[in-house]
């Protein structure tokens, strides 16, 4: 159960990291870029803009990735049991029947899977909180960039100045919404591969426990015909 839970999950975690690699690189381009033409609009407005995306928004987005990192480990680890309790069941699914064990082992399989739905719940809702952090950061970065600009400089907010920060905002929208995914695929990716690692890391079976085929020529025949 775990080496599939392995394969299905975990694996297809770190696939979903690469597509963010190319981001990665080029989103500290395209953020500073755009901030530098935006202080030949706005000027000292644009600090503004930095302190809220660096003082306020990347805070609340590494608590939320850190929370969806922390269930993630938990949901893991009881879809781990799940699945191995549901393996051993349908492995050992004559011993049950004979023994009237099917209560038993239906109980603790679905105990085990209603504390993961809880977990996916909890799971799913952190997912939430941090993609409305994340729709919400280019709208919060621009009112409080426009609103610094009228306040604290008395600026003309025209229409030449709008719109031209208006375009320069929306381009910092793409690597502003990106970092949030890739911060969130990291850690989920950082798991997978704790646990992958793990996993290719751990012992190898007793020579006692299962019968290789060398040890299988090695012994003696039993009944010849």
């Amino acid at each position: 159960g775990e080496i599939v839970n392995l394969m299905s999950a975990d694996c297809q975690r770190l696939q979903n990291l690469f597509p963010y690699l190319h981001v990665a690189w080029s989103a500290p381009y395209v953020i500073i870029l755009s901030l530098i033409f935006l202080w030949a609009q706005l000027k000292y407005a644009v600090f503004v803009a930095v302190g809220v995306i660096l003082f306020v928004m990347v805070p609340l987005t590494n608590f939320v990735a850190q929370k969806i990192k922390a269930v993630q480990k938990e949901v893991m680890k009881i879809k781990d049991e799940r699945i191995r309790s549901t393996g051993e069941a349908i492995s050992s699914m004559k011993v049950i029947k004979l023994y009237g064990w099917e209560a038993a082992f239906r109980e603790k399989i679905c105990d085990a899977r209603d504390e993961e739905l809880k977990l996916l719940r909890t799971y799913v809702l952190w997912r939430a909180v941090g993609r409305t952090l994340w729709t919400a950061t280019p709208i919060v970065v621009t009112l409080c960039t426009f609103a610094a600009f009228i306040v604290f400089q008395n600026g003309t907010l025209d229409a030449a100045t709008a719109f031209t920060s208006l375009t320069l905002l929306n381009i910092l929208r793409f690597p502003l919404a990106m970092l949030p995914n890739i911060l969130n695929s990291s850690m989920e990716a950082a798991v997978s591969l704790r646990r992958i690692s793990l996993f290719f890391e751990s012992n190898e079976l007793h020579k006692e426990s299962y019968i290789s085929d060398a040890s299988v020529s090695e012994v003696e025949t039993a009944v010849k015909v």
